[in-house]
């Protein structure tokens, strides 16, 4: 059996060393063999460079939860496929917290989630030695039509009442708007409001058999007005 060397070796020089028209040839067929490979190395490359990698949650998370690594996961997508609030990068929604329910292979969104700062900004008290906690509930409003008159960091309490006729019921005071429904939302009637945790508690036991709304109070208020929405079922 012949050296396969010395087999490439004697076909060099048989298409390559001899003049005319066969070494003409052989140098097309060699031009056509490299610019094939170039082409085709080329549109890999391309097809590769159409897709992007985004962060979506690998397992259900709570709106209000703080979501872990262990929650998350790559994975990649078309390009033209990436929505403009997509996360790229796993250490950008990690220890934040989420407006919005996530369930597995969800898309993390920019716009649901809250650094632990925002929330501790709005959990600072006027008595400095106060030792009470706070804690986010989702509240889902009888009438969500309020909502995009809501921004994150408002005043409001929560009130409900028993009938049309009886007097509204204060379920709580001083809560604090920090995520607001959307229509990129799950649920967009609801939005997530931090409370003390008795409070929340409250509102959360509420919630059961009672229509909530919520009375925007506060600086802001003081300037539109109160705005309450309404607390038909």
């Amino acid at each position: 059996m012949r050296n396969p060397f010395e087999l490439v070796i004697r076909l060099w020089r048989e298409n390559f060393s001899a003049p005319g028209y066969r070494r003409m040839v052989a140098y097309r067929r060699l031009t056509a063999t490299i610019l094939f490979m170039v082409a085709g190395g080329s549109a890999l490359l391309s097809f590769h460079s159409n897709d992007a990698q985004i962060v979506v949650y690998a397992s259900r998370v709570e709106a209000g939860a703080v979501i872990s690594k262990e929650q998350l996961e790559l994975r990649t997508i078309p390009r033209d496929l990436v929505p403009d609030d997509a996360v790229l990068l796993i250490d950008d929604a990690a220890d934040r917290i989420t407006t919005a329910h996530g369930s597995p292979g969800q898309p993390v969104s920019s716009l649901q989630l809250l650094g632990t700062e925002m929330v501790a900004a709005f959990e600072n008290s006027p008595d400095p030695q106060s030792e009470l906690k706070h804690t986010m509930v989702p509240v889902k409003l009888a009438e969500p039509d309020i909502i995009p008159l809501l921004f994150h960091g408002d005043t409001v309490n929560i009130v409900s009442t028993h009938d049309a006729d009886s007097d509204p019921l204060v379920i709580a005071t001083g809560g604090r708007i920090v995520g607001v429904g959307s229509e990129s939302m799950q649920n967009s009637e609801t939005v997530l409001i931090l409370l003390s945790e008795r409070d929340a508690h409250s509102v959360a036991s509420a919630s059961l058999s009672l229509p909530l709304t919520v009375v925007l109070t506060g600086a802001r208020a003081d300037g539109e007005g109160e705005i309450e929405s309404g607390l038909d079922n």
